[in-house]
């Protein structure tokens, strides 16, 4: 249930866009790219760790590794793939609780945060919906980070994920308007 409402959601990136009615088109192609990353690793493979590591394996992406994987996943167990292309800096980030994250840099975080808010208010037919259950401003390496995380679920189902993004336009050393996208499942309420 939730895995097709936030693959409608996924597949609906384009037409929210594209539509007069709503923001204009993003001319970011990083933004752009971070989003369909995060739909065809993360959103299409919910809570499949297995399928998320094939996937990773058939796009051929470069393990992360060593002590920059463990600075990513701070010390949690998990891989991690540089998915990076002519399109935009990305990593793919996959701990082994399940939780997947696109972490894109020099993306455009105010695109993708109108995508995310764009997406989250929408119902899907089958009564999966999303409820915002934390948004706040948090410090983080290179600036201050915007915070919102849904809650994804279905009357008709017991999983629940929870949806994170975490952006800045933040023109620090480190960070140059980094989205972090995340998914994982979560305990019912």
């Amino acid at each position: 249930m939730i895995r097709r409402f936030l693959a409608v959601l996924a597949l609906g990136c384009a037409p929210v866009f594209a539509s007069a009615q709503q923001a204009p088109t993003p001319d970011d192609p990083r933004a752009v790219y971070a989003l369909n990353l995060f739909g065809a690793a993360c959103v299409s493979r919910m809570g499949d760790r297995d399928a998320t590591s094939a996937w990773a394996g058939l796009e051929q992406l470069p393990p992360i590794e060593g002590d920059e994987l463990s600075a990513l996943l701070h010390g949690r167990p998990g891989r991690g793939w540089n998915a990076s292309g002519p399109n935009g800096d990305a990593l793919l980030i996959l701990r082994d609780d399940g939780t997947c994250s696109v972490w894109a840099r020099r993306a455009s975080a105010s695109q993708v945060e109108l995508w995310v808010r764009r997406m989250m208010r929408q119902a899907a037919p089958d009564g999966s919906r999303a409820e915002l259950t934390e948004e706040r401003e948090i410090d983080g390496r290179g600036g201050r980070y915007r915070l919102a995380a849904y809650r994804l679920f279905s009357s008709e189902s017991e999983r629940q994920f929870l949806l994170t993004s975490t952006l800045t336009d933040a023109d620090g050393e480190e960070v140059t308007a980094q989205v972090i996208l995340s998914i994982g499942e979560i305990a019912p309420r």
